[in-house]
């Protein structure tokens, strides 16, 4: 919640855009993708000034790692990783080629076999899910909680 000195300093603020921030990045489908997006989304928290919310950072690092790495296995091509800050949520979205929704697999059956990384994103995001893609394939999403 924002505060504010004056009634004057709250009623100017009514007018101004809401805080939105929002960068992505091409994926090429390769099995380096994934530490791109890690490296990638680490300078864009400093960038975007996140240095004292190291956990959402390492957070959000994990999710997009996770979801990248699924676009990798599981679709064919290049996608995008896109993340947008807005008031108090950060989304990460990934856009793969391919139609098949992601699967959250039972963490007993995960161990055995793989396939953790939709529980982990489950285990961190306050939301995640799946949508088609107006040009093929799907966009699966997380959001995260900032502060």
């Amino acid at each position: 919640m924002a505060v504010f000195r004056t009634v004057a300093e709250a009623i100017s603020a009514l007018d101004a855009p809401p805080f939105y921030r929002r960068a992505s990045i091409e994926l090429t489908g390769q099995p380096a993708d994934p530490h791109r997006a890690r490296r990638w989304l680490a300078d864009l928290g400093a960038t975007w000034g996140f240095d004292s919310h190291i956990e959402l950072v390492e957070d959000a690092v994990l999710v997009a790692s996770e979801l990248v790495e699924n676009a990798v296995r599981h679709a064919p091509g290049a996608g995008r990783l896109r993340v947008e800050l807005r008031a108090a949520r950060l989304s990460i979205a990934v856009i793969d080629g391919s139609p098949n929704p992601p699967i959250l697999v039972p963490a007993s059956v995960a161990t055995i076999h793989g396939g953790r990384g939709i529980a982990v994103v489950d285990a961190i995001a306050r939301a995640w899910g799946h949508s088609p893609h107006p040009d093929g394939g799907k966009v699966v999403w997380a959001v995260l909680a900032v502060g």
